[in-house]
């Protein structure tokens, strides 16, 4: 595929950007490389390749899911004022 400056130009003014025409050729080289790069990828045989949404398997260790009852977090120590197991806070209008 190839990315002519009035592609760059284009998509410059569809994303509201804009840079420095000096520094536009450094864009457009870049971007035609990504492009090039993509169309190598593009061919390459991956008919046999089973679809993946990691790049490797692996396995994640998971914990039971038991619930605590009672656990103590001793959060009324860090509380200014502590009033039948919540939280104070002033009132606000």
């Amino acid at each position: 595929m190839t990315f002519s400056k009035e592609d760059l130009d284009h998509l410059l003014t569809l994303s509201r950007l804009s840079i420095p025409d000096a520094e536009k050729d450094t864009y457009h080289n870049q971007i035609q490389s990504i492009l090039n790069f993509m169309t190598e990828l593009d061919q390459l045989p991956l008919d046999n390749v089973e679809p993946s949404a990691y790049a490797h398997q692996t396995e994640h260790p998971l914990r039971d899911d038991d619930v605590n009852q009672g656990q103590n977090l001793l959060l009324e120590t860090n509380a200014p004022i502590w009033e039948d197991g919540c939280f104070s806070v002033p009132k606000m209008s």
